[in-house]
């Protein structure tokens, strides 16, 4: 059979060209990539033939004899594997033929392989054996699939993962990187699959109640591989080990009341190192934007100081044709809203800020509104209305991306009302206006925010964008319905979802008893 492009370009399913005599093909050139380029034929195992036998046919099953005779050899035999592009391979691999005269034994690496038992079905077993072939020799002996030697318990979790918490994070990517590639990549790299166990197995102890300890085993498994991978070179690290970090902090965020934000520093330095990732499509982009929304809901609702380099995002093709698609367009006010967050952090240290800056951002973001395409229009619109039971907007929007993006636009003016710095020399009766328009416009889109997520029930991600804006923003709400709408919504998310918010309705209860008690007070 004959094999075309490198293992890069073939895992990426992009095109693979090569250009004569070159040591390297283009794309891996463009990222900086090692190219792997393997035997350009690649000879399939036969273990039998069927053969004519009379007027019909037979089966023949090649076995070896048990009295085959083995010639012995005195010196260790090297098999070299040719590159195709024809050049001698300074990495060629080799077997030794045992002196006993048995079989070669290729050289292998561990492949998440076990076979289950009925006793370890609902513990970790992932990874217990190792595979008897290479990955450097597709197809040279035969193997099972991977994902046969699953346990039930770890096939659960991965269907788990796929059905369930991959949309979330596919909401801005048309091609469902986190659906259909990760699961692919996890069959073939235990760190991948490591790290979807992880997470499905505290969403599911989170939905059922239970205590997390197989969660915790296997993160545990998963650093195992994830420590000393980020501890090579940076011209190793590649799509896989960025997915397992951004996946690892998804797995930390479900417990947001105990999040140690491990996973977020280190993907700020991955990312921040390996800019390339940032622009270079495929999976390795997907992840790069997922971390992007990672990113902003540590900003915003736990106001830790901005860390990301923004920069690397730019030559994004995102920008280059932001109305192609409704991801890519949500995608850039994602950026916007991430540029503002950069302000506000900067702001804080630095107790000073150019008023300009702000304008700035403000006027992209109303620009993004102004030439927003039409299916980021509402399919259908019904205001408020209390006396129907309808304390927030309803909207329906044609895509999940559409959904997002727009909630993302109305985060962004709530931000730009309220951290806004004044112009100088505003009067103490200006501010106090500035201040209170702000808090009302910022409580009209959050209720835009809130109706969105509520239209749109099967964006189960706009869920999460409602929850931080209502963590922060929430004591804006003054009617009696939307406080009660609001706490009903966050009830609902921790129910279905397994997002904890029951602390965010707490601190929301407290915060309206605390404002209404000093409106009373003024009001005499």
């Amino acid at each position: 059979m004959l094999r075309k492009g490198c293992r890069n370009c073939r895992r990426r399913h992009v095109k693979c060209v090569l250009p004569d005599g070159a040591p390297s093909c283009n794309k891996c050139v463009e990222l900086g990539r090692r190219c792997e380029l393997e035997p350009r034929f690649r000879f399939k195992d036969v273990r039998y033939i069927y053969r004519k036998d009379g007027s019909g046919r037979s089966k023949f099953v090649f076995a070896w004899d048990r009295r085959q005779a083995w010639m012995r050899v005195s010196n260790p035999v090297s098999f070299v594997i040719e590159r195709w592009d024809a050049q001698e391979s300074d990495e060629a691999q080799s077997a030794l033929v045992d002196e006993s005269g048995e079989n070669p034994a290729i050289q292998h690496e561990n492949l998440p392989l076990n076979h289950p038992s009925a006793s370890d079905e609902c513990s970790p077993s992932f990874a217990n054996q190792q595979s008897p072939v290479s990955d450097e020799f597709p197809g040279s002996i035969p193997r099972d699939p991977p994902h046969s030697h699953l346990s039930p318990r770890e096939a659960f979790l991965l269907r788990s993962y796929i059905i369930k918490l991959a949309p979330w994070l596919d909401v801005c990517d048309p091609t469902c990187q986190f659906a259909n590639e990760v699961p692919r990549r996890a069959l073939h790299n235990p760190m991948v699959m490591y790290a979807l166990l992880t997470v499905a197995s505290r969403h599911q102890s989170i939905m059922r109640g239970i205590d997390e300890v197989e969660a915790s085993t296997y993160h545990g498994r998963c650093l195992e591989y994830l420590i000393p991978a980020l501890s090579r070179p940076e011209d190793t690290y590649d799509d896989n080990l960025l997915v397992t970090v951004v996946i690892l902090r998804l797995y930390e965020e479900l417990d947001n009341q105990r999040d140690k934000k491990c996973h977020l520093l280190g993907s700020s330095r991955l990312l921040n190192t390996v800019s390339r990732f940032s622009s270079s499509g495929g999976l390795a982009e997907a992840a790069s934007w997922l971390f992007l929304r990672q990113a902003i809901y540590v900003s915003l609702v736990q106001k830790e100081p901005w860390e990301l380099c923004l920069e690397n995002y730019e030559s994004s093709l995102v920008f280059e044709c932001p109305n192609g698609d409704d991801a890519s367009y949500a995608n850039v006010m994602i950026f916007l809203v991430a540029k503002i967050l950069r302000l506000i952090s900067h702001s804080r240290e630095t107790a000073s800020t150019d008023l300009q800056d702000w304008l700035s951002l403000e006027e992209s973001v109303e620009r993004w509104n102004d030439e927003r395409p039409f299916s980021f229009t509402p399919l259908r619109y019904r205001d408020v209305d209390v006396e129907e039971n309808r304390p927030f907007p309803e909207l329906w929007m044609v895509s999940p991306a559409a959904a997002i993006g727009m909630q993302y636009y109305h985060a962004a003016v709530i931000l730009l009302q309220i951290h806004k710095p004044l112009p100088h020399l505003t009067s103490a009766f200006e501010a106090a206006k500035i201040r209170c328009h702000a808090e009302i416009t910022a409580s009209t889109h959050l209720a835009k925010i809130i109706g969105l997520a509520i239209s749109n029930d099967t964006t189960e991600n706009a869920n999460f964008t409602a929850s931080h804006l209502l963590c922060c923003y929430g004591y804006c709400l003054v009617n009696p319905a939307q406080r009660r709408g609001a706490a009903s919504f966050l009830a609902r998310v921790e129910e279905v979802m397994g997002w904890r918010t029951s602390w965010i309705v707490e601190a929301l209860k407290k915060q309206w008893r605390e404002l209404d008690e000093l409106e009373s007070r003024r009001r005499g």
